[in-house]
């Protein structure tokens, strides 16, 4: 027997078959399901080998992030945050193996590693978990290589996201590639490239836990939700301005209008004359982030490690930061390990500039800012 379609339905049916991005328009964009992840989070802040050198354990934001995706609706059987002595290098990759198999299938699987990253001589990079040995790197910690394996393998899930704040981060990009190309989806987002060192403090994952909680001004469209895109512009204005690195960022066919979580609904604030809220400036010769102005006086958010302080003053003694930019083929100075190094430029993005240094194999080419260029008078010694 036949259905019944009444008069509404057969328009609706019509329009659709007439004009079928109507239909395409009312749907929503994609969205993290948190309730149906799987999380890893591996955070290591002390070493055995004293060749590493151990963080400072204040404010330790790994934990927090493992609180956030909890929050968010992670359950704990598919939850696993391993810190320092618990995350040795057969225990992550063991860890990460049992839950991309327990991942659940159009689910997502998030990997996060924080502590010390290696580049080896031969372009492997290693993330150094609490058991690597310094003079067996490629043995004792965790090679990237051996990630990207188990996730082709073992992942029942759809979607990985890959993220670490840690040197030489930037090779999950090449993971993330690799995945794609086996067909799962696959994001990376870093706080370095893969050919560089990557600051101490806690700026990407403080960043990263802003995105999870939900702080409204990571909303930039105001929609009611951070998304993938907006948190990587976050990331990469804060490793800009408070780091003077180039973080990582690939998404592939993944859109950026993946939702991550809800924002909270707050008004936007107004913003001092010059400034747009969310900015970075500096005051008294310190990076501040902008965050708006009351009763004519700029609100402004300095972070030191990982201690947020929130502060007013006085508008005018607010200055915009600027970066000095030289062309594609520019010879330069350029301070590595408190020596002057002659480099030339092979690239230009915003304020960094990929460099090569003359002499020496393109292992060695990185990105870098006006913080490591040296000009005029300042003194750096010359290579011996």
């Amino acid at each position: 027997m036949g259905h019944l379609i009444t008069t509404s339905k057969r328009i609706g049916l019509l329009a659709i078959l007439l004009f079928p991005w109507a239909s395409m328009a009312s749907t929503p964009p994609p969205a993290v399901d948190w309730a149906q992840a799987t999380v890893v989070v591996a955070g290591v802040l002390e070493w055995r080998d004293p060749d590493y050198v151990d963080f400072d354990k204040r404010k330790r934001q790994d934990k927090v992030l493992a609180q956030r995706v909890a929050a968010l609706g992670v359950p704990p059987e598919r939850l696993a945050l391993l810190l320092d002595r618990d995350a040795k290098r057969k225990a992550v990759l063991e860890t990460v193996a049992r839950l991309a198999e327990a991942t659940p299938v159009g689910g997502t699987f998030v990997f996060y590693f924080e502590g010390h990253g290696v580049r080896l001589d031969d372009g492997r990079i290693v993330f150094a978990t609490s058991d690597v040995r310094s003079d067996r790197e490629a043995t004792t910690g965790l090679v990237l290589d051996d990630l990207r394996a188990i996730l082709a393998e073992r992942l029942r899930g759809r979607r990985v996201i890959l993220l670490a704040d840690c040197c030489h981060s930037g090779g999950l990009i090449d993971v993330a590639v690799a995945l794609r190309r086996v067909g799962i989806e696959a994001v990376a987002l870093t706080s370095s490239e893969a050919s560089n060192a990557s600051t101490g403090d806690w700026t990407y994952t403080l960043t990263l836990n802003d995105a999870l909680l939900g702080r409204a001004s990571l909303d930039h469209d105001r929609d009611g939700y951070v998304t993938l895109g907006e948190l990587h512009t976050e990331v990469r204005e804060a490793m800009l301005y408070r780091e003077s690195q180039r973080s990582g960022f690939d998404a592939g066919t993944t859109p950026v209008t993946l939702r991550l979580a809800a924002a909270a609904p707050e008004p936007p604030p107004r913003a001092p004359k010059g400034f747009r809220v969310g900015a970075y400036a500096t005051y008294d010769d310190e990076v501040v982030r902008v965050l708006g102005e009351q009763e004519r006086e700029a609100i402004v958010e300095t972070l030191d490690y990982a201690t947020r302080t929130i502060e007013r003053v006085d508008a005018s003694d607010l200055s915009p930061i600027t970066f000095e930019r030289f062309p594609v083929g520019a010879t330069l100075k350029v301070e590595w390990e408190g020596k002057c190094w002659e480099a030339r430029v092979t690239a230009v993005d915003g304020a960094f500039h990929r460099i090569t240094y003359p002499g020496w194999d393109s292992f060695w080419d990185e990105w870098v800012a006006d913080d490591r260029i040296i000009s005029g008078e300042e003194a750096c010694p010359e290579p011996e």
